[in-house]
């Protein structure tokens, strides 16, 4: 796992999905964050939607209760990096 992210972050960014169902299942938040929706961090969404093949993580995030509006860093959407 990566030092400076949450478990959740780590598979978004690797598109591990069965990794991802294990710690949603286990209660990991799908939004990731920490608790500071005003904070402008990426989230495991914005790491789902810059990969080219991640939408079943982005399915899977999405069912899971992940908020499709989140900033991330420069205050980018998810719908905003996955058009990038």
């Amino acid at each position: 796992m990566e030092a400076d992210c949450s478990p959740l972050m780590s598979a978004a960014r690797r598109n591990d999905l069965e990794l991802a169902e294990r710690l949603l299942e286990a209660g990991a938040s799908a939004d990731g964050g920490n608790g500071d929706e005003a904070e402008e961090v990426d989230r495991p969404i914005h790491a789902a939607a810059a990969r080219d093949n991640g939408i079943e993580l982005l399915d899977l995030l999405l069912r899971s209760g992940a908020d499709l509006e989140a900033r991330g860093k420069g205050g980018a959407s998810p719908l905003t990096v996955a058009a990038k």
